[in-house]
């Protein structure tokens, strides 16, 4: 089964009702080795496009979980690549990118604005 990570991120927002909160997380769900990690909660799949393995729907920390993968450095760099992908062509496109990179380049030196 093929889920995108925007896909599983949409519902649940859609289930909090368009409010985004943060789960309490619990001690054991920080100390497991899944957590955040790129490679396992969101690996490439077998035609290069990265997917959200069925396990990972079962757990009740899967949205924080993505978004720490994704703060982390391989998914900052997976976030580099998608950006140099873009094929958006004339100034609208080059604006996006400009203004993507910027916002990941913040996020590799750690500020938020």
């Amino acid at each position: 089964m093929f889920f995108t990570l925007q896909a599983v991120l949409f519902n649940e927002t859609r289930r909090n009702q368009g409010v985004m909160t943060m789960p309490e997380r619990r001690v054991d769900v920080l100390k497991e080795e899944c957590y955040g990690r790129l490679d396992v909660v969101f690996p490439a799949g077998t035609e290069g496009l990265r997917e959200v393995p069925e396990r990972c729907f079962e757990c009740q920390e899967r949205v924080a979980c993505m978004k720490a993968a994704l703060a982390s450095p391989e998914g900052i760099e997976m976030q580099w690549g998608m950006v140099e992908r873009d094929s958006e062509k004339g100034w609208r496109g080059k604006i996006k990118r400009w203004s993507r990179r910027k916002e990941l380049n913040r996020s590799q030196k750690g500020g938020n604005g």
